[in-house]
Order: structure tokens, then sequence, then C-alpha cells
């Protein structure tokens, strides 16, 4: 017989249970124009890049706490990124997956598969993606079209408006 979802959950490692409400999932945010402007998160930050990285979706990640101790600090999560630029000189934006979901829906999933949890193979066990936001729909991928280019951009613009504020940034851009 199959467990109860709750029941599931609890017996999964917690870098693979599903996001909880009032949790915090950071960002990388580029010190460039389209991302970062004059004091001002741009639209950029939250689409898909075009790269293959964003496929599956748009990435995140969850923040370290004492009930979470597995997943990065923001110092740990810029500091992991295998562009030395980035690394150095990326912001991290931390926001509350609550306020994601009031904009593209209860769609924020773990990423790294159980298996790649038991074999090592994950840098960052809080990796997180929002499928929704993903490069096949932008960028001439092959499932773009202009409304889907237009949803993007519409979710972007809404996420990039309610993070504005520089209180999310656990490190400025720069």
């Amino acid at each position: 017989m199959q467990q109860p979802e709750s029941a599931q959950e609890a017996n999964r490692p917690l870098e693979h249970s599903s996001v909880s409400p009032g949790e915090l999932l950071m960002r990388r945010v580029p010190n460039q124009p389209i991302y970062f402007k004059k004091g001002r998160l741009q639209q950029g930050t939250f689409l898909p890049r075009k790269h293959p990285n964003d496929q599956d979706g748009l990435s995140l990640s969850r923040r370290h706490t004492p009930e979470r101790p597995n997943f990065l600090t923001p110092e740990q999560f810029r500091a992991n990124c295998t562009d030395d630029k980035m690394r150095k000189t990326a912001g991290v934006l931390v926001v509350p997956v609550d306020d994601i979901w009031a904009i593209v829906g209860r769609l924020v999933k773990p990423a790294p598969t159980e298996a790649d949890l038991e074999k090592g193979l994950v840098e960052d066990p809080g990796h997180v993606i929002i499928p929704e936001i993903n490069s096949k729909l932008d960028h001439n991928g092959p499932d773009s079209t202009d409304a889907s280019r237009g949803k993007l951009r519409e979710m972007a613009a809404a996420l990039a408006y309610r993070f504005s504020d520089m209180k999310h940034f656990a490190i400025l851009p720069g």
C-alpha cells in the first residue's frame, strides 16, 4: 500500500523533499545591465539563459537554515559558481518561495534526483527549478512561440518587480 504523500515526504532526504511554505530561495544576479541596472533588479534575472542549463527550468537554490543544514549559505552559493567573473561579482538574491508561488504557481521543484544525491554527484543539494520558465520556450527554442515568450517575459517582469527592493539581496552585485 502506498504511503500518503506527507509520510513519503517525511521519509525523504531533506534535499529531495518538496519545497515548503516559508522557505527561502536564492538566485545569482550577474553584475550586468540586463540583470541589475542602477540599483534595480531587471527582468533578465528571471528569464532562462540561452545555454542548455535552463532547458529544464529556471534554476534557484534553497537557502541553508538550521533545519536544512545541507543547503548552501548565500556566500557558499556564490562561491559555488563555475564562472570566475560570476563567482567574484554576482549578487545573491534571497526570496520567499511563497512570493514566487504567488506569481508562477506552485511550480518549484527539487532538481537533484535521489540517485544523484546518493552518489554524491550534486554540488548544490538545494538546487530547484521552475519548470515553466525554461529556454525551450524562449530564445527560438523548439517549443518557442510568441505567446510562450510573452508569458515568460510577463512572469520575469512580475518577479523582478516583486523582488526589486534591495532588502532581498544577501550579497549585492558588484
